[in-house]
């Protein structure tokens, strides 16, 4: 009698053991699957910035879109764009553009190897990625920030940095100056990094 009900008891045991083996084994697909859904959506959310050198056809062809967009178009205002102005615009952009980028270019391959640099800034959401800004370094004319008196001479200088209208504000302009003291301080050897700014950018 005592057999009997012994083994009853132990059936129970191993029912119970291979529940909670069973349950275990749930909560960890569980776990597994809940780790990949958040690792996936982590993946197609994810916002970074990269700042990179200027090198295929496609680089220099962003920049001159965002150089145009900067400097060339004109001012998006009601009151002192005509329609005639926006007209002309639509015709003249691809012009600029295309001039624009056959100058950045030329300009990077002759001064390959020398203190030049045309960065880009490009914004990585996902799989996305979009070139959002840009800065050109190199040497200009200019006095030493310690000795205003003494004579003009070659300083590094950010000539033209501009960031897309539609993402300004988030650090990218701070970024690839940034990313300019970088190379400035460390490739250059130099101890400073001037910015060549136009008296009416009161933005800069």
């Amino acid at each position: 009698m005592l057999a009997s009900s012994q083994a009853p008891a132990k059936d129970r045991m191993d029912n119970m053991a291979r529940y909670r083996l069973r349950l275990s084994e749930r909560t960890t697909i569980l776990r597994w699957i809940t780790l990949s859904l958040i690792a996936f959506i982590a993946s197609k959310t994810t916002q970074a910035l990269i700042i990179t050198t200027a090198s295929l056809p496609n680089d220099y062809r962003d920049v001159a879109r965002l150089v145009t967009s900067a400097f060339d178009a004109p001012p998006e205002t009601k009151d002192s764009t005509s329609i005639f102005d926006k007209v002309m615009w639509l015709v003249e952009r691809p012009k600029s553009e295309q001039l624009n980028w056959q100058m950045y270019e030329e300009n990077s391959r002759k001064m390959e190897g020398k203190k030049y640099s045309l960065l880009l800034a490009i914004e990585k959401e996902g799989t996305e990625m979009s070139t959002v800004g840009m800065a050109e370094l190199g040497l200009g004319l200019g006095h030493d920030p310690e000795d205003f008196s003494a004579q003009l001479r070659p300083l590094p200088t950010i000539g033209v940095i501009c960031v897309d209208a539609m993402t300004r504000g988030r650090g990218i302009g701070k970024a690839l100056v940034e990313k300019c003291e970088d190379i400035v301080l460390q490739k250059w050897n130099h101890s400073a990094v001037m910015v060549d700014v136009e008296p009416e950018n009161r933005c800069a």
